[in-house]
């Protein structure tokens, strides 16, 4: 799965300020306060990454103890294992019901790219 411009969807807690860019008529000596994460901040990755894992938690996700882009979810049907990667999430389980409602795109909209028939490692 791929959360789509999933860097833009972090907060922005600092005063970020930048030349406006090529195109934009903007007077001299003027520059663009930013309200939004962009692309190519430096703190735009862990700005996406908190807000992920407060999502996340909100689901009834907890981090893993061995690596922290790893969230488990324990319920009767067995364990749900959710792997995110930059913007990229890898999702497993025998919980069907509980895969589909994470699955839904409420909150970013999701791109699903495929099918993982074989995953490598061992838990």
């Amino acid at each position: 799965m791929d959360v789509k411009n999933a860097f833009l969807h972090g907060d922005l807690h600092e005063e970020v300020y930048m030349q406006p860019p090529p195109g934009v008529d903007a007077p001299s000596r003027h520059v663009c306060h930013l309200r939004r994460d962009l692309y190519g901040l430096k703190q735009a990755p862990r700005a996406w990454f908190k807000r992920f894992v407060t999502m996340i938690r909100v689901a009834g996700f907890s981090p893993s103890d061995y690596d922290p882009v790893l969230f488990v979810q324990l319920s009767s049907h067995g364990r749900t294992l959710l792997l995110s990667y930059v913007g990229d999430m890898l999702i497993t389980g025998y919980d069907v019901e509980r895969i589909s409602r994470v699955l839904s795109p409420n909150t970013f909209e999701i791109l699903f790219l495929a099918l993982a028939l074989l995953i490598i490692g061992q838990l």
